[in-house]
């Protein structure tokens, strides 16, 4: 698989493409080890601050140094996300469990095909159904990690959930993801179900253009209001699972938190994929995976975002 890779990245280089789709697609190919060793033909496309085949991606030098003692968790990176310069770096392209970080792509596929004001159907356990929007059931899947919320909108936009993971695999396919693979919509730990820092930085980079998304996940709380089968009344209060939005705090030093997505099992650790913004309005993208503990991993995020602080 991956001396195909290397063969297609290679044929690629001469050939000018644009957009999310076969451009990233074939710039991410770069990574592939075998291509490191021609310095002259990948230097460009590793340096980290070039443009490549008409797109903007960060593309860290996998032989470069970026040692910090400070983060032990599996994987980190701090990325600006209009703009390709990778501050930060470590085993971004490895395959991770991303716990309900899964749910960005998710979210991805429902809002490039479903209206935030769409009425949804919701029976649990064939005993009641509650009748909400899509708009409502995305914050209670991005703020509160609701999988049930995954799950209806998983059947809602593609008729069952095994039709919906297909959906998510071919988007990230198109938007250049190569580490990723999805089993669930949800996040729930599952064989063959994983994505990589990289990924998640491309998915968002994707999804930061969306103001619908922003405003969703920038939200410290949301009101749901929906009726239940008998058209009574309902209120639900969704609370974000992420520090610095649910406690108010808005700022690590002097970067301001815009918002970001947690996921946490057993399996995955302590995960984050947080957007921020440093003095200038320059917007970047710290995640870190795999962290030992909670604390762990608020200590890491806040030590990577203060390397964007001026």
């Amino acid at each position: 698989m991956k001396k195909i890779r290397i063969i297609a990245m290679t044929m690629a280089i001469t050939i000018l493409l644009s957009g999310c789709g076969w451009s990233d697609k074939n710039v991410l190919l770069a990574h592939e080890h075998g291509l490191s060793e021609d310095v002259d033909s990948v230097s460009s496309l590793t340096a980290g601050t070039q443009q490549w085949s008409g797109t903007q991606l960060c593309i860290p030098d996998e032989q470069a140094m970026y040692e910090d003692e400070e983060i032990n968790a599996q994987t980190a990176l701090l990325f600006r996300l209009d703009q390709p310069e990778a501050v930060y770096a470590k085993n971004v392209y490895q395959e991770m469990n991303p716990a309900s970080i899964t749910t960005l792509f998710t979210a991805y596929v429902v809002l490039q095909n479903k209206e935030l004001s769409d009425t949804v159907t919701v029976t649990a356990d064939a005993v009641s159904n509650l009748y909400r929007t899509s708009e409502q059931l995305l914050y209670g899947m991005l703020l509160c990690s609701g999988v049930d919320a995954a799950n209806v909108l998983a059947i809602e936009t593609a008729g069952s959930m095994e039709a919906f993971v297909r959906m998510m695999n071919a988007a990230a396919e198109d938007c250049g993801c190569v580490d990723t693979q999805f089993e669930n919509p949800n996040g729930l730990t599952a064989t063959g179900h994983y994505t990589s820092a990289y990924d998640i930085y491309l998915i968002l980079r994707r999804l930061s253009e969306d103001e619908r998304f922003m405003k969703i996940i920038s939200a410290g709380t949301y009101e749901a209001v929906y009726k239940d089968a008998d058209g009574n009344k309902k209120e639900e209060t969704y609370t974000s699972t992420v520090q610095y939005v649910e406690d108010g705090v808005s700022q690590i030093g002097s970067v301001s938190i815009v918002g970001g997505k947690t996921g946490t099992t057993q399996s995955a650790g302590h995960c984050l994929a947080l957007i921020c913004e440093n003095r200038e309005g320059e917007r970047y993208l710290a995640v870190v995976m795999k962290a030992s503990s909670r604390d762990r991993l608020y200590e890491q995020i806040e030590h990577i975002v203060k390397k964007i602080q001026k």
